[in-house]
């Protein structure tokens, strides 16, 4: 039992990787075969994971045709963000008075960590992150945000503002590619904010940083999934009048 859920286990950080990458994006038949053999494991675990993305909302199945990446609507990106900035402005304000000097060390560290991202690009001339860089930035920023909602001492925020964050990066993948030098720059500027003012022990500015960092953040994502979903529609609309279809 404990082997089938190692590799079930195995399977979900596997999928949760390929979206991550970009490699796994809206519209895209997700092969239940391929996935396997690309980790070396039956079909059965990945069948368990597949049915957790399903279970999500990120996966649908499609009767007589097989799983795909659903395309989600553009209000689910706006509610997400929302949620996310009710709670997440509510657990800075908690942690400016729980957080000790350790976890504030830590979120030290993992601006650190995106300021040396930032230096390699910056050092190789590069204005987009690779594949590697991505995930490593996905998961900086994931640490960064963990360890605000870890100050608080509270295990169902953190989990309910966990779920919200991991479901709104799988659903958004399609933007991965438009992460740029100056995207991580403002990134890490506000990053290095909160945890001033969190330092300073000044509950109003981390609350008013951390909700300007969560809205800028809606508003660029919610602005080019605007334009994806409207790209979708408008190839839809040509298959239309052309007579054909999916």
């Amino acid at each position: 039992m404990a082997d089938q859920k190692n590799l079930k286990r195995k399977a979900v950080d596997h999928v949760h990787e390929l979206f991550l990458s970009g490699k796994l994006r809206w519209g895209d038949l997700v092969s239940e075969e391929a996935i396997a053999k690309d980790i070396g494991i039956s079909r059965t675990p990945v069948r368990e994971a597949l049915h957790i993305f399903t279970q999500m909302g990120v996966l649908q199945r499609v009767p007589r045709y097989g799983t795909i990446v659903r395309t989600p609507e553009l209000r689910e990106f706006e509610e997400l963000f929302d949620v996310r900035r009710a709670l997440e402005c509510y657990a800075v304000e908690v942690a400016v008075s729980l957080i000790t000097a350790e976890e504030l060390e830590s979120l030290r560290g993992h601006c650190l960590g995106m300021r040396e991202l930032l230096r390699g690009l910056g050092e190789s001339s590069r204005l987009r992150l690779n594949t590697d860089e991505v995930l490593q930035m996905f998961q900086i920023d994931y640490d960064f945000h963990l360890a605000i909602l870890q100050a608080t001492g509270n295990r169902m925020l953190v989990k309910h503002i966990n779920d919200n964050r991991v479901l709104a990066r799988l659903m958004g993948t399609s933007r991965v590619p438009q992460l740029d030098v100056a995207n991580i720059a403002d990134i890490c500027e506000d990053h290095e904010a909160i945890v001033d003012a969190i330092g300073r022990h000044d509950r109003d500015s981390a609350r008013k940083l951390l909700a300007d960092h969560i809205d800028l953040s809606k508003r660029g994502v919610v602005a080019y999934m605007k334009k994806q979903l409207n790209q979708i529609e408008q190839k839809e609309d040509d298959h239309g009048r052309l007579g054909l279809t999916f």
